[in-house]
């Protein structure tokens, strides 16, 4: 049950940060709806960074998971998606620079994906499936903005969206880490979680081993 537990929470969390700037025709809308005065040409600049670093992003992140292991890099492209959202909510709604970095932190989301999607290895009987599940959790991120632009507009407010959706992102840095391994393979919790298994059980039978030799003391 770890394995499908492991697998529950890639998905969801791919789902919610690995590609959200590419919803970002939504949070356009939105933004323009709200008052942003930025014309065209900045607001596409702006997207640019994000979806520049969606692809970047995940070759650095790579590169950091390979040298720092799953957990740590997991839950720092998580904190950058975290930072991001935070940043969305409180900047002024008409400032370049601050959309244009709040995007690029929110396109760093994407690292999150290549770090949790090894998970596919626990299944070896379908593993091309879980890959493929995943790559879709990837694209099904793209509706985050259009959901959040919805929220905004049931709430009259787009910092109130932002803020529960950084809620959000913070509660699945805590779930990383105590969910994610700490080293280069998910198989480590797996092997793990067996040997606390085999510690629980043998220590009924130790116990029970020294009661005997305690009654065969005392007979004597």
């Amino acid at each position: 049950s770890r394995r499908w537990w492991l697998y529950l929470f890639a998905f969801t969390s791919t789902s919610l940060c690995a590609g959200t700037v590419y919803g970002w025709p939504a949070l356009r809308r939105k933004l323009l709806d709200d008052g942003c005065t930025l014309d065209e040409k900045t607001l596409g600049a702006c997207y640019t960074c994000g979806a520049l670093s969606v692809q970047g992003g995940r070759f650095v992140f790579g590169v950091l998971r390979d040298t720092f292991g799953t957990r740590s890099i997991g839950i720092l492209s998580l904190a950058c998606v975290l930072a991001g959202s935070i940043g969305m909510a409180f900047r002024d709604i008409s400032d370049d620079v601050a959309l244009g970095v709040d995007m690029f932190l929110l396109g760093l989301g994407a690292g999150l994906q290549l770090c949790v999607q090894p998970v596919s290895q626990l299944f070896p009987e379908n593993t091309s499936m879980c890959m493929s599940i995943l790559s879709g959790a990837f694209n099904l991120s793209g509706v985050v903005f259009l959901m959040l632009a919805n929220l905004a507009n049931a709430l009259d407010s787009l910092q109130a969206a932002f803020l529960l959706y950084a809620g959000l992102i913070g509660v699945m840095c805590v779930v990383a880490f105590f969910g994610l391994p700490s080293g280069m393979s998910f198989f480590e919790l797996l092997e793990r979680n067996e040997e606390t298994k085999e510690d629980t059980a043998k220590r009924p039978n130790e116990a029970d081993a020294e009661d005997g030799e305690s009654a065969g003391e005392n007979v004597n």
